[in-house]
């Protein structure tokens, strides 16, 4: 296992960087087959929608950052200063954090690792920017591997990136021994406090993504159907795993009826989800709703069956929670909770 670096790099102007980051975007595009390879084989994404929803995001970040970095991280006067500061001049000038820690996720290995390693290494002052220290996630070692090694062949210099054991113990030695000053964690809210809360005594600044939970809203004069086929597409977007995926409808009582039965149309027929404690998970997320008085549309086959299924590959547990629909109307408009 490597450890953390041990110092920011002294020199390495912002005009260095992003000539890097030109490289290292050349680099993602001319591995794209590669790379969308890899993930299919580890996380069963399809090979189009790797393409779409995690290389050319993260090409197109990158191209971004290529054409606004200069005018984020130059020095700048504050005005409108309040009575207290008068004649006191105030300007921002930007300058390195210096080691920060990154424990990847695996649902996008590639749009998010890459565009927070990318945004680390970019930030800084114009003479120098930041050291990064990358703990891949358990369930994509391989790809996300190979997108360090793009960073890495792109010119990073020495000492720069430092990548940890993937292991999930590695993630907790980072945070606790890698010496940094600061910490980007994507994942789950339960890590999330953990991570917060080994943090806090060192007064260690970070950046949680813990999930999300998003409404889509349908008014009386959408079209409803292409209302439920968009938030369906939404829904089972990369298997389920979106952080921003909408996890709950809020309908107007006027066009309820008409979008349940939509939406119940897209759900009929989705594969069974072939992992038994991700079936377990789902079959709970359905049954609290369910409980509460929803009703549920399409329930699917019976608990409790194991076996291979036909059609489609099978979906994590949020997929499939999905698919059992369990709805219920809520006060003066009606709310389909999308269970999962």
């Amino acid at each position: 296992m490597h450890h953390a670096p041990e110092a920011t790099p002294a020199a390495w102007p912002l005009s260095e960087r992003l000539s890097w980051l030109k490289t290292f975007r050349r680099g993602v595009a001319a591995h794209e087959r590669e790379l969308c390879d890899l993930a299919s084989a580890e996380t069963g994404k399809p090979r189009d929608e790797t393409l779409t929803t995690d290389i050319l995001p993260l090409v197109s970040a990158c191209a971004w950052l290529e054409k606004h970095a200069i005018r984020i991280l130059k020095p700048r006067g504050v005005g409108g200063k309040p009575m207290g500061l008068l004649g006191v001049r105030v300007r921002i000038e930007r300058a390195p954090i210096g080691r920060v820690g990154i424990i990847a996720t695996w649902n996008y290995p590639y749009s998010l690792l890459g565009q927070q390693l990318c945004e680390a290494l970019i930030a800084g002052s114009p003479d120098a920017g930041n050291a990064v220290a990358v703990k891949p996630s358990e369930r994509c070692p391989k790809a996300q591997r190979c997108l360090l090694e793009l960073a890495q062949e792109a010119g990073l210099p020495e000492g720069v990136l430092k990548v940890w054991h993937h292991d999930r113990d590695a993630g907790r030695k980072l945070v606790e021994e890698g010496d940094l000053d600061h910490v980007v964690f994507t994942g789950s809210t339960a890590v999330g406090r953990t991570i917060a809360g080994a943090l806090g005594p060192r007064l260690l600044p970070s950046s949680l993504e813990l999930s999300g939970r998003d409404s889509a809203i349908v008014l009386a004069d959408a079209d409803v159907r292409l209302a439920a086929r968009t938030i369906w597409a939404a829904v089972t977007l990369n298997r389920g795993q979106t952080c921003m995926a909408p996890r709950r409808a809020i309908v107007d009582r006027a066009v309820y009826p008409v979008f349940i039965e939509a939406l119940a149309e897209r759900a009929r027929g989705v594969d069974r989800c072939r992992r038994r404690r991700a079936r377990a998970h789902a079959h709970r997320r359905c049954d609290r709703p369910r409980r509460a008085g929803s009703r549920v549309l399409n329930p699917g086959r019976e608990r409790g069956r194991v076996g291979p299924s036909g059609g489609r590959r099978g979906l994590p547990a949020r997929h499939r929670a999905v698919s059992r629909l369990a709805l219920r109307p809520r006060g003066g408009h009606h709310a389909g909770g999308l269970s999962g």
